[in-house]
């Protein structure tokens, strides 16, 4: 199953599978998957998965960069990372993750991973 590995400052920080013909990525709770990051748009890209290959399309109105390249829509080949802000999302066509993970995800921080979070503390630690 295609997936996404989210690096934060060079650190791989989260696994996304694609198990769904449309994946949002972007800042807003409705977003699939939410960066904290103030530079990511409330929904900044959509990936389109048919089931063979995958394609990109900006919805924040002033492109994503995608392998170095401004996009407004295009495919997204194997090791293809899509810049987030401060986030950099490389896409697997065949990921090592072989669990389901929850439909709703929130990129996260090692930190906020290791349990440094109290239960009265704000959902993002970005």
């Amino acid at each position: 199953m295609p997936e996404l590995v989210f690096f934060r400052r060079g650190e791989e920080v989260l696994r996304v599978a694609v198990d769904r013909a449309r994946v949002v990525l972007g800042r807003g709770d409705s977003s699939d998957v939410a960066i904290p990051d103030p530079e990511v748009s409330r929904q900044q890209v959509a990936l389109l998965w048919d089931g063979q290959k995958c394609r990109v399309e900006d919805l924040s109105g002033k492109g994503t960069k995608v392998a170095g390249a401004v996009v407004e829509r295009g495919d997204l080949p194997d090791g293809a990372d899509i810049e987030l802000g401060q986030w950099r999302a490389v896409f697997r066509q065949h990921g090592a993750s072989e669990t389901r993970t929850p439909p709703r995800r929130r990129a996260t921080p090692p930190a906020c991973r290791a349990g440094t979070r109290s239960a009265g503390s704000p959902r993002s630690c970005a």
